[in-house]
């Protein structure tokens, strides 16, 4: 059989997301397609120097290769291939200082997409995605990530809810061109304050982290990854409701845009050993004023 068909009845047969049909899709580009039983070691060890001279990160070329070999071995053969190096992992958080600069130059649109980066932490594909989907009728945010195939879902907080209305977007189904639409327009922003680019993975690599700074759970099902048996006993939209005010975002977004909403916020933004120190004090404070 050959590979693609093979791919796809092999998700199909065991409920799986399409990720190893996107891996024998890309084998396919860059070699051919050809019949499963005579892929060899040398097909493989072909493909990994192409893919990566052509450009394919390191971690695509590694998990393409790895989908490839579970493929092969659901037949019945063993085979093996040179492991691909992957670089150390370099976040590079965007400041939020360099949000607030770039907000004024960007379009609704592209607002919109950054609101819904910084409070989603979603890739990129799956924030154009939420765009997408939006309706007249939208009061909810949700999403099933394209990747994971986790389901995911966000709090709505107050400042939130005007972003819910649906905008002109200048993208449609492609989502390569719709993502080099988001980094043109992130690119020309950057361009006009004088500042480095601000790309689509550092709003996320911003996002994940002040998540994990309000709480590393909350952080973790955002990531989509696995909370073990606790997810037969954690409601994950509670975790994140409750883990939401203390997530720090950017002052363009309007979170908090009086004094007593910003002392609100900032009680919020503490832990709950934290919050209980504070009533403690302001009633001592309160009883010594009387």
């Amino acid at each position: 059989m050959r590979l693609f068909a093979f791919s796809q009845q092999y998700v199909q047969s065991r409920g799986l997301q399409k990720t190893p049909m996107y891996s024998a899709a890309r084998f396919i580009r860059i070699m051919k397609d050809m019949n499963i039983a005579n892929i060899t070691e040398r097909h493989l060890s072909e493909f990994r120097t192409k893919a990566l001279a052509e450009g394919l990160s390191p971690h695509t070329v590694k998990g393409s290769l790895k989908d490839l070999r579970t493929l092969i071995r659901s037949t019945g053969r063993q085979i093996k291939v040179e492991r691909v190096k992957v670089p150390q992992p370099d976040p590079h958080p965007v400041p939020h200082a360099h949000i607030d600069l770039i907000w004024p130059c960007l379009s609704l649109w592209a607002q919109q997409w950054m609101v819904f980066a910084m409070w989603t932490a979603a890739r990129l594909d799956d924030v154009i995605k939420l765009q997408q989907q939006l309706t007249a009728t939208t009061s909810t945010l949700a999403l099933t990530a394209s990747k994971t195939g986790h389901h995911h879902e966000w709090p709505v907080p107050t400042w939130l809810q005007p972003w819910l209305s649906p905008q002109r977007l200048p993208y449609g189904k492609n989502y390569d061109w719709a993502g080099h639409l988001v980094r043109q327009a992130l690119h020309a922003a950057s361009k006009c304050c004088g500042i480095p680019d601000v790309l689509p993975n550092h709003v996320r690599d911003r996002a994940l982290t002040e998540w994990s700074r309000a709480d590393h759970t909350a952080c973790e099902v955002l990531h989509g990854q696995s909370l073990g048996t606790l997810r037969h006993y954690l409601s994950p939209l509670e975790i994140l409701s409750a883990a939401a005010p203390r997530v720090k975002l950017p002052a363009c977004f309007g979170a908090a845009t009086d004094s007593t909403s910003r002392l609100i916020d900032s009680f919020n933004r503490l832990d709950p050993n934290a919050q209980s120190l504070v009533v403690d004090m302001t009633e001592r404070f309160s009883k010594t004023a009387h």
